[in-house]
């Protein structure tokens, strides 16, 4: 969170302290009903009423400052998870599809513990799109890097809980997957025919199933229709 107390703190003060000197200054102006509603005759002076909202303004500093120092808390709260390695995985989209290939994923373990990868699955509202069959990677542990396809069931689980080092090794690159992600109807190469634009350009959700010392949570990250299935006029954004 970026820090802006030296913007809003100043700034708000003088719009409140010029806000209680004008209604003093004209109150005069208004009608008699608002005006006895407002002060009584003989203490309608500007000394009078910032007396009276002296605790109001303070008030409203004392909240605007405690919101600020709130946010800052929270950015030094993420702060320190990450240099003590408690920091949750990240997922995010690497390469969108095309015509003539498949889109890939990232999973990063910012974790110094290791993480248990179990299942995929694509959130669209208002309609169904095709689940992914299978995916395929190259496991960062395995000997080669060889080429590894796990199918993907009905209830979005994946064949076999990939396994994710923690990072360990600051001073090395975290461990991550990269996912190739596949679509059971392997015979529709482009969708464009398919899906229509209007649902193309829709935005998706990925949500991954992931384990962390044995506690199911999940990471996700959003994509449009078109990111994820074969298009023919995708462009290529690698």
């Amino acid at each position: 969170m970026k820090d802006n107390s030296r913007f809003y703190i100043p700034v708000l003060s003088f719009l409140v302290l010029a806000s209680v000197v004008l209604l003093a200054r004209y109150v005069s102006g208004l009608p008699d009903d608002i005006q006895a509603y407002v002060c009584k005759a003989e203490d309608c002076t500007a000394q009078e009423w910032l007396s009276a909202t002296a605790g109001w303004i303070g008030f409203a500093a004392a909240a605007v400052g405690a919101y600020i120092v709130f946010g800052q808390l929270e950015e030094q709260k993420k702060q320190t998870a990450f240099m003590l390695g408690d920091a949750p995985p990240s997922i995010e989209l690497f390469r969108t599809a095309t015509k003539t290939r498949v889109a890939q994923f990232d999973v990063t373990n910012w974790n110094r513990r290791r993480i248990s990868i179990a299942g995929v699955k694509i959130f669209c509202a208002g309609y169904d799109i095709p689940q992914p069959s299978h995916v395929t990677f190259k496991h960062p542990e395995i000997e080669r890097k060889r080429v590894v396809k796990f199918t993907i069931d009905e209830k979005h689980r994946i064949q076999y809980t990939t396994l994710l080092g923690g990072w360990l090794d600051r001073g090395s690159p975290p461990p991550f997957i990269r996912y190739n992600l596949h679509f059971d109807n392997e015979t529709v190469i482009d969708y464009s025919k398919v899906i229509g634009d209007e649902q193309a350009n829709s935005i998706c959700v990925v949500a991954l199933a992931i384990k962390v010392e044995g506690k199911r949570t999940k990471i996700e990250f959003e994509a449009r229709v078109r990111d994820l299935l074969h298009y023919s006029d995708n462009p290529r954004l690698d």
